[in-house]
C-alpha cells in the first residue's frame, strides 16, 4: 500500500476545500486515487492529486496546498490564490508569490530561526525588527538592496 495526497476543490472557482490522505495499491495511477476519493466523498467532487514526497516537498505540482489555494489545471499547479501584499507578483517558475525586492539572505543559517523580518508595503522594502538590531538601540532598520546591507530609519 501506498499513502496519496489529494486535493479535492469548487470546480466554479478551483479552491481548494480539504487535502485527504487515501491508500493506494503500489503503482496506482492518479485516476485510481481519484476514484477512491470519489467512492469516499462523492462522485460529483473535484479532485487532483498533490504529489507530496516522503520528504515534504511538493516536487511535480510546484506547492502542496491547504484550503483556500488554487488548483491551476492550465498549469498544473496548486498555488496561493493572491500574494499577501498587492505589490507582490506570481513567480511563474515556482507559482510562489515573492515581493518586488527579495528578501534578504539570513547572515547565519543558526541565526534564521530567530530572525523576524516585516515587508513595509507603502515604502517596498523589508524591515527588521527591533528587538532583532545590535545594541539597546530603539529603531528600525530596513534592507538596502542596492549596498545589500541594513540601515537605520
Amino acid at each position: 500500500m501506498e499513502t496519496r495526497y489529494f486535493a479535492q476543490y469548487d470546480s466554479s472557482d478551483n479552491k481548494v476545500e480539504r487535502v485527504m490522505v487515501i491508500e493506494t495499491a503500489d503503482g496506482a495511477s492518479e485516476a485510481d486515487g481519484i476514484a477512491i476519493c470519489k467512492d469516499i466523498y462523492g462522485n460529483t467532487q473535484n479532485f487532483a492529486e498533490c504529489f507530496k514526497t516522503a520528504d515534504g516537498t511538493s516536487s511535480t505540482r510546484y506547492n502542496f496546498p491547504s484550503k483556500g489555494f488554487i488548483w491551476d489545471s492550465s498549469n498544473n499547479c496548486f498555488r496561493a490564490e493572491t500574494g499577501p501584499y498587492a505589490s507582490w507578483t506570481l513567480n511563474t517558475s515556482n507559482y510562489q508569490w515573492e515581493a518586488p525586492t527579495p528578501e534578504p539572505a539570513y547572515p547565519d543559517p543558526d541565526v534564521e530561526k530567530c530572525m523576524d523580518y516585516k515587508w513595509d508595503e507603502p515604502n517596498l522594502r523589508w524591515l527588521k525588527d527591533p528587538s532583532l538590531v545590535d545594541g539597546d538601540q530603539n529603531y528600525t532598520q530596513y534592507w538596502d538592496p542596492a549596498t545589500s546591507t541594513w540601515k537605520n530609519i
